[in-house]
């Protein structure tokens, strides 16, 4: 709901006349208060009850003006802050996953972190290293790092971390979905379920983990870290469990029989 607010109050149209708002709107409170003061001075003057009707006029637009300013600043704060605590929450899994890389085999030790991890304002999502794959069909090592991968993802009342399965087909979804579970052990008892819950396209499975917050960032945070540090833990350790030649070649051949056509 912040967030939504945040994007009206942050419109072009807003933001291009923040300003002149703020320039009105104490203008306006001015005004107002010329009115309550001057007739203290000029008791008899005429044009004072003029100008007290006109500020009686525009008290509706002043309170409107005043809301829009007062709501939009504290909607930045509120943004701004949320903004901090990501992007310090985004830091801590990009340093964890940059140490396991620089653990792992040599051909692990030369993969970047930045080639396989990417983030917007809500989401952190890490993809297959294509390289690490020894397979011919690069078409296919593609679509398998791109469509199954690790994300960890904020909403204003919850963290949501595991595994994505967006192949525009439903059952090379679940087909991957059943295989690579059982491969990293992820029973009903890890926490880790299938989303029922968030609509998406209709074929994609997220196999996450559901953490309830408060939305306040600065009391949630030591949560945030923590369940950062167990994202961190179940990419380190299923990383090469899930993007091996293996996997990749089970995922060969189901888009090699799938009738869907592959995703642009």
């Amino acid at each position: 709901m912040l967030e939504t607010i945040n994007k009206l109050l942050a419109a072009p149209v807003v933001e291009r006349y923040r300003k002149l708002l703020l320039l009105s709107a104490a203008s306006l409170l001015l005004l107002h208060l010329s009115a309550f003061v001057l007739p203290f001075v000029f008791p008899h003057a005429l044009w004072i009850k003029h100008l007290d009707d006109f500020s009686a006029n525009l008290l509706g637009v002043t309170e409107a003006l005043v809301i829009v300013v007062i709501l939009g600043a504290a909607i930045r704060a509120l943004s701004d802050a949320d903004k901090r605590w990501r992007s310090e929450a985004y830091r801590f899994i990009e340093n964890g996953l940059r140490d396991w890389f620089a653990s792992g085999s040599p051909a692990e030790s030369q993969l970047r972190v930045e080639e396989v991890v990417s983030q917007t304002y809500t989401d952190l999502k890490v993809k297959g290293a294509e390289q690490l794959i020894d397979l011919a069909d690069q078409t296919a090592v593609h679509r398998y790092c791109s469509e199954i991968h690790f994300e960890f993802t904020f909403y204003p009342t919850k963290l949501v971390y595991g595994i994505h399965f967006e192949s525009p087909s439903r059952e090379i979804n679940e087909t991957m979905l059943d295989k690579i579970r059982k491969v990293l052990a992820l029973d009903d008892e890890s926490g880790f379920a299938i989303d029922h819950q968030v609509p998406k396209k209709p074929a994609w499975l997220f196999f996450i983990r559901t953490v309830a917050i408060s939305g306040d960032f600065e009391r949630d945070l030591p949560q945030i870290m923590t369940h950062a540090r167990h994202f961190v833990e179940l990419v380190g350790h299923s990383y090469t469990f899930v993007y091996n030649r293996p996997m990749a070649e089970q995922f060969r051949e189901l888009i090699a029989s799938d009738r869907l056509p592959s995703p642009k």
